[in-house]
């Protein structure tokens, strides 16, 4: 049971359905979705408390180390958000609010609130069905020409798909050390590998995998979960970069796959602003964005 406000309790994976009962209305934001938080709370510092009945979460921001506060729901918005405001400013944090919808934040008083766009945190999103014909591919950012490069150099290639749950989880750590080791990263200390091992431990079957095997030696894999009937969160992706084109081609696959279930979009997440998370991103061919803001009290 979540508490009511202003009392917290840490997130935990036996929250996940009042947690969804918020976040639902809401398009499949990255700040928003259960599972996409639950991994990056390695540290476990996310919590989460019930305001006006409407969910609010308590995030640290992995560059910055600094607490933030966003909420989901749509009662009493403009109480809501001051009264957050006031509470991060009597707690000696930051007296705003961030990853604030733009389905929220569209609907506060201008007159109380200062919006600001929040573009570091805001999602790309994908059109799936944009990207499963290999001859209507954008040809910028060499998409079409890795992903045919990728299918002449390894013509018999192999896709298989399952739940993560059925999904050998020794292959995907043995794809993120290699991965890590071609990258020169220590793994250890990489936040991402540490989102990415509790990740492994969620059992739902709308988590998918998707490994290319190559010769029958697996290449790459992405993760990612079947949100609802319109989205899909695309979450982790590793592989061995010697096969050249792989991160293409599993996006395509991925594309593809998700056309067949009438899946429409994929949130392939935010940037956090690094410039080149930014340019892969970009790589996306992105169709439009989720925007989040920053959300202010106007002086007086």
């Amino acid at each position: 049971m979540i508490p009511q406000f202003p009392e917290f309790k840490k997130l935990e994976l036996a929250d996940k359905e009042c947690f969804d009962k918020y976040t639902r209305a809401l398009p499949p934001y990255s700040n928003h979705n259960f599972n996409s938080i639950f991994a990056w709370d390695f540290n476990d510092t996310v919590k989460c408390s019930v305001l006006n009945d409407n969910l609010v979460i308590e995030l640290n921001c992995l560059i910055t180390d600094t607490c933030h506060y966003t909420f989901a729901g749509n009662n009493k918005l403009n109480e809501t958000a001051l009264e957050l405001i006031r509470y991060a400013k009597e707690n000696n944090e930051i007296p705003c609010l961030k990853y604030i919808p733009a389905e929220i934040a569209e609907k506060l008083d201008k007159t109380i609130f200062s919006v600001f766009a929040d573009e570091d945190n805001s999602d790309y999103v994908l059109e799936v069905s944009s990207f499963t014909d290999l001859d209507k591919l954008p040809r910028s950012f060499g998409v079409r020409s890795l992903i045919r490069r990728f299918i002449n150099d390894y013509p018999g290639y192999e896709v298989k798909i399952s739940s993560l749950s059925e999904t050998d989880h020794n292959k995907l750590y043995q794809l993120f050390f290699t991965w890590a080791k071609n990258k020169q990263i220590n793994i250890i200390d990489f936040p991402e590998y540490k989102a990415f091992s509790r990740y492994l431990h969620l059992k739902e079957d709308a988590i998918k995998v998707i490994i290319i095997y190559v010769e029958g030696k697996a290449a790459g894999f992405e993760i990612f979960e079947i949100v609802n009937k319109e989205y899909a969160m695309d979450e982790f992706n590793k592989a061995d970069i010697s096969y050249k084109g792989i991160f293409k081609m599993l996006e395509f696959e991925m594309c593809k796959y998700l056309n067949q279930q009438g899946v429409v979009y994929i949130n392939v997440q935010a940037d956090l602003g690094i410039k080149t998370l930014r340019a892969a991103k970009l790589g996306h061919c992105h169709d439009f964005m989720l925007h989040c803001y920053e959300v202010r009290e106007k002086e007086k």
